[in-house]
């Protein structure tokens, strides 16, 4: 049984009201716009604690803005300004970089697939994982 989250938003960290704009998708804060360049994370007030989690998003009209998917424990604020990676694609964990294998393009839906219980992450960019 597959269960769709209705609840979770984003959140506006600190002081990114000046540089991001949340908007309401069918009644839930799940549209990010960005209002001026800078390094930002919108994180999600999502708090896991079992099973298996699914979390999608597209970007549009970045042209050729870096844009990152990612996930952090609960508990980490994120700070403003928030530049997660040094390079495109990369994945970063507690300060390892992990070169990343495929860019995307705006307009791509891009995967990150979490099971807690194994301890396993991974992603996709239109349905392809990305090893």
């Amino acid at each position: 049984m597959r269960y769709i989250d209705t609840t979770s938003e984003l959140e506006n960290p600190g002081p990114t009201q000046r540089v991001v704009r949340l908007e309401s998708v069918d009644g839930v804060l799940r549209k990010a716009v960005y209002l001026k360049y800078g390094w930002l994370s919108v994180p999600l007030n999502k708090v896991i604690q079992n099973g298996i989690h699914s979390v999608s998003c597209k970007f549009e009209q970045c042209v050729y803005a870096i844009g990152n998917i990612g996930i952090c424990k609960a508990s980490h604020k994120i700070a403003y300004p928030c530049k997660p990676s040094q390079q495109p694609r990369d994945v970063c964990f507690i300060g390892k970089i992990i070169d990343g294998k495929i860019g995307f393009k705006d307009d791509k839906i891009l995967t990150m697939e979490l099971n807690y219980d194994a301890g396993t992450l991974h992603f996709f960019v239109d349905g392809v994982e990305q090893l």
